[in-house]
């Protein structure tokens, strides 16, 4: 922006800043969108940082490279109770556990091989003590697609492996509302090279001045 700025008697046209607010979380793109369409913008860009490439290089590729996402986030809902009789409990645990396998099998064999989805589970957690059986298992993670309604298909087919998995094992699935150097993005170990900024700003800035001109 300061840039752009500077350079703005060189400039003719109209240069909108915009800034996401939750880009992995989806919380504020439908209220963006609806607030640009009235504007009509004729071009727009954006970066993406990715940590295999070496700093300085920028890759460009036609077509989707980023892909849309999806928050998985559900409870596997029993009865807890003293671990010395599970009779009397209904264990969340195992249901989770045969969930977990029945959504992977699904996927396999019910979603589209031609097109990316992809299913990442990162999180299970349900218990505290060794002689407690809990009342309810979280199970979290993201799902990733290029092509919205397969991703819609992936959910479906979630929410009915889920629930029906559930059912057998007498539990039920509340699904939640909300859909370092070097190492991967959304990594324990993740820590952005902060000179690979100036290459972003410079590219953004770039795009823009010679879009206009």
């Amino acid at each position: 922006m300061k840039i752009l700025h500077e350079l703005q008697a060189q400039l003719t046209g109209k240069i909108i800043f915009i800034f996401e607010e939750g880009e992995e979380t989806n919380s504020g793109i439908a209220a963006m969108i609806e607030a640009l369409r009235p504007l009509k913008i004729d071009a727009i860009y954006g970066n993406h940082l990715k940590s295999s490439l070496e700093t300085g290089t920028v890759y460009i590729q036609e077509g989707p490279i980023m892909a849309g996402t999806g928050t998985i986030a559900f409870e596997v809902e029993g009865q807890g109770g003293h671990a010395s009789r599970p009779d009397l409990s209904i264990n969340p645990i195992f249901a989770a556990a045969n969930i977990l396998t029945g959504i992977s099998i699904a996927w396999n064999n019910q979603r589209d091989i031609t097109k990316t989805l992809t299913l990442g589970v990162s999180q299970i957690h349900g218990g505290e003590a060794c002689n407690v059986i809990p009342n309810s298992v979280f199970i979290g993670g993201t799902i990733r697609f290029f092509d919205i309604e397969e991703g819609e298909k992936g959910f479906s087919v979630l929410q009915k492996v889920s629930q029906d998995i559930a059912r057998a094992h007498n539990c039920s699935v509340r699904f939640h509302s909300k859909m370092g150097s070097g190492a991967e993005h959304h990594n324990d170990r993740f820590d952005i090279d902060e000179d690979a900024l100036q290459y972003g700003v410079g590219a953004m800035a770039q795009f823009a001045v010679k879009y206009l001109r």
